[in-house]
């Protein structure tokens, strides 16, 4: 990957992590309407398609030994039941990371017991009383050779991927040295109660939001964003990507609205949502919102540049409040990537309205000004008026 990608994709993912804290520690309960591989579930929550990457644990891939197996035990487990999603933050591919539980049952720790899937030692969210559990799962696992424990020293998913991204070929289970069936059913469906229905995928997930579609070619022209339904206007990249995710907040869903544009090598985005309030003030709102996009940009950057690190603190903004929103400005020209980001938001009801827009940059040109100077929020009247023409 070029720099200028590497630099496009680094912002583009970083505008979905960015919302991360507010969401994390909170839980939902929905159905499993498909289970995609042995450690990722689509969960249909207020009638919207929801992707869930189990927390702490890593299935064998769907091209390794035992994937589609594992894909079908997690199937026998969760497919078509109510579960309660305890999420904890983003996947790098937009799933969230949670604990999946039925009738209180851990079934990310159910799937290493099982022999379905490894512990993942690497993972940094769960508590270590969880860690502890998953480690002791995976041990009696061993002990009792369920599942992928039935053939000597497989392969791990995490080597198996670095093997393929190394074009080594990985180590394959000879036909011959298949599990066989047991009293103990490992991961076959022996003994099980649980129904295998099949299901399709929802025409409604989106699978297009792929890392490389964002890379839309710059054609120097500019458009006016403004969203139908809401009160903002700002100048964009004609060519750029609008996009929005439902996301859970609290106790419901939301959608996160973003718009992202490139002009040479600047990466423009706008992002805007509103959801519950929790009581926090307008400042602290702002000051959370940057932190994690700051974490969200480091995550992003140091895994596509190996040893590199990202370094930023984050700069003392300036107050640009207007029409009734808190507004800061955040200049980050002491960071890895420079650019500068806008935040303004308020509490209308019981509901906080966040927006952000920001462009980072390798050098700053005219364009930056005038996407900065652009933003500007509309009466109920002008927005209905611009929204018809």
């Amino acid at each position: 990957m070029n720099m200028q990608k590497t630099f496009w994709a680094t912002v583009a993912l970083a505008s979905f992590l960015f919302i991360a804290p507010r969401v994390s520690g909170a839980s939902f309960v929905g159905k499993v309407i498909e289970v995609n591989e042995g450690d990722v579930i689509t969960v249909s929550n207020m009638n919207r398609p929801v992707k869930v990457r189990l927390l702490g644990i890593d299935a064998p891939e769907m091209t390794q030994a035992f994937g589609d197996v594992a894909k079908q035990h997690l199937s026998d487990l969760v497919l078509d039941k109510l579960v309660m999603v305890q999420y904890a933050g983003y996947t790098k591919n937009y799933a969230l990371q949670a604990r999946v539980l039925i009738d209180g049952r851990d079934i990310c720790a159910q799937m290493v017991r099982d022999g379905a899937a490894w512990f993942d030692p690497k993972s940094q969210v769960l508590s270590p009383d969880d860690g502890v559990i998953y480690l002791q799962s995976q041990l009696a696992a061993q002990n009792e050779r369920r599942g992928i424990w039935q053939v000597q020293n497989p392969v791990s998913p995490w080597d198996f991927v670095k093997a393929n991204k190394a074009q080594i070929a990985a180590p394959v289970v000879a036909a011959g040295s298949a599990p066989k069936r047991s009293a103990s059913p490992g991961l076959t469906t022996e003994g099980l109660r649980w129904g295998n229905i099949a299901t399709s995928r929802p025409a409604s997930v989106n699978t297009a939001n792929r890392e490389e579609d964002y890379a839309a070619p710059a054609s120097g022209q500019w458009r006016t964003l403004r969203p139908v339904g809401e009160k903002f206007s700002v100048l964009v990249p004609a060519d750029g990507k609008s996009m929005a995710f439902p996301i859970p907040n609290g106790d419901r869903m939301i959608n996160l609205n973003i718009y992202i544009g490139q002009q040479n090598l600047s990466v423009y985005q706008v992002m805007w949502f509103a959801g519950p309030s929790m009581g926090e003030s307008d400042t602290n709102a702002i000051q959370g919102t940057i932190q994690g996009y700051l974490r969200g940009i480091t995550s992003s950057y140091e895994s596509r540049n190996g040893a590199g690190s990202f370094q930023c603190e984050t700069p003392e903004p300036t107050s640009i409040s207007m029409k009734g929103f808190t507004g800061l400005e955040f200049d980050f020209q002491g960071c890895t990537l420079t650019g500068v980001t806008r935040v303004f938001t308020k509490v209308v009801g019981d509901e906080r309205r966040m927006y952000v827009f920001g462009v980072f940059y390798k050098q700053r040109d005219a364009s930056v000004g005038k996407f900065l100077k652009s933003f500007e929020f509309l009466s109920a009247e002008s927005a209905t008026a611009r929204n018809k023409n």
